[in-house]
């Protein structure tokens, strides 16, 4: 966890490639995809499918968890999602958002305290701390008279 561009994202990748190279199956999504797959999931009658190839990774890494406030809908497909893999799967998760601000995320507190529960049992916090986002470095700069 940790402010925007200060390399969350960039570290569950690497962490997912180490993953990778000792044979595990990993998945990297952003949870608003993910969120928005099981919602087109559900016209098309492919949710129970879709959930089960979720459950199928050995390492999950939800990318960007905490930029909007969960619908019910979606509370219940990321409860369901944590209920079913926090114990045979690893879930890496990267947000901007300290925990303790994760509960109001979800639609129902009692939901969110389960899923939280089952999150931060065997969890590892890393906090990265910077003032800039990593990304302003590479932005272009120009000088007066320059020609774009």
């Amino acid at each position: 966890m940790g402010p925007v561009g200060t390399g969350k994202s960039h570290l569950a990748q690497a962490l997912g490639l180490m993953a990778c190279q000792r044979q595990k199956k990993v998945c990297f999504i952003r949870t608003n995809d993910l969120l928005h797959q099981f919602h087109q999931s559900r016209a098309d009658e492919t949710w129970g499918a879709l959930f089960k190839r979720y459950t199928k990774y050995d390492v999950l890494i939800l990318d960007d968890f905490g930029l909007k406030t969960l619908s019910p809908e979606q509370s219940c497909d990321l409860y369901d999602l944590i209920a079913a893999i926090h114990i045979k799967s690893i879930l890496i998760i990267t947000t901007n958002r300290k925990i303790e601000g994760w509960m109001a995320l979800f639609h129902d507190p009692v939901m969110a305290n389960a899923a939280l529960d089952r999150v931060v049992n065997k969890a590892y916090r890393i906090i990265l701390d910077g003032e800039e986002s990593y990304r302003k470095r590479f932005i272009p700069k120009f000088n007066a008279g320059d020609e774009i």
